[in-house]
């Protein structure tokens, strides 16, 4: 069973997020390509739909279900407590115009603001795995872009504040580091941290960025509960040996 080394863990820790290098076949990859691809054939406007289309696409779940993916998010979590979305997130960066501003503000997940009277929320969940399914070799190719250790920054405000869903994109009022933007390869796989502030980045190059992403939730955690915001590390029963006990809560 493949898990992660303490290294990966101990990266994981420290910036919120790691890369894997090909847990994905390459056969997988290119199928995962071909069938989102054999949607789009038509016209930009339809992708939305077709996208939605493919939240549960055997070909695009197998990526997490039948490669080693989740037995690495498992060596994180806890054998049988992990429980993916039954949804993926079919994200496609498509190629910008050569003027785009290169700027870009970062979230996390799962904050919603009141809408027509309808109270906000906030709904975590516990990690997110990506595939990658083209190279990312440069900036601004539409890569993931991660704000490092923002997990743990975010904690300290949340448990001194509380977890406001009026929040913009949920990042709270803190100095942010710079940003790093995630090259990688096609097969491989990031695992981030709910928390971890990120963002895409622009895509300047001539190719669209093909990504596919799976939430992961916790078996042990109660619906609704809000406490993975503080205890960031409460849910991740296989980090233990590199999480000491005065990091455990921030």
């Amino acid at each position: 069973m493949a898990e992660l080394s303490l290294h990966q863990k101990r990266q994981l820790l420290e910036k919120g997020w790691v890369v894997i290098p090909q847990v994905v076949p390459a056969e997988m990859a290119r199928a995962a390509l071909h069938t989102i691809n054999s949607t789009i054939e038509s016209y930009l406007d339809s992708i939305q739909i077709r996208a939605h289309e493919l939240k549960t696409d055997e070909r695009l779940t197998s990526l997490l279900m039948q490669t080693d993916a989740f037995s690495l998010v498992e060596s994180a979590l806890g054998n049988g407590k992990v429980i993916p979305s039954t949804n993926v997130q079919c994200a496609l960066r498509f190629p910008d115009d050569e003027n785009e501003d290169l700027k870009r503000t970062p979230h996390i997940d799962g904050f919603h603001p009141t809408v027509d009277g309808n109270p906000g929320s906030v709904k975590p969940f516990i990690a997110i795995a990506g595939f990658f399914l083209n190279d990312i070799e440069q900036d601004n190719a539409g890569n993931f872009m991660a704000w490092p250790g923002t997990h743990g920054q975010f904690a300290k405000y949340f448990e001194k504040h509380g977890a406001d869903p009026e929040l913009k994109l949920g990042i709270p009022p803190v100095d942010l580091p710079q940003p790093v933007q995630i090259k990688a390869k096609a097969g491989d796989m990031i695992f981030a941290h709910y928390q971890l502030a990120h963002a895409v980045a622009p895509n300047l190059s001539h190719a669209i960025r093909y990504a596919v992403y799976i939430r992961m939730h916790h078996a042990d955690r109660p619906k609704d509960s809000l406490d993975v915001l503080t205890d960031i590390w409460k849910y991740w029963y296989g980090m233990s040996e590199v999480v000491g006990k005065d990091q455990w809560k921030k």
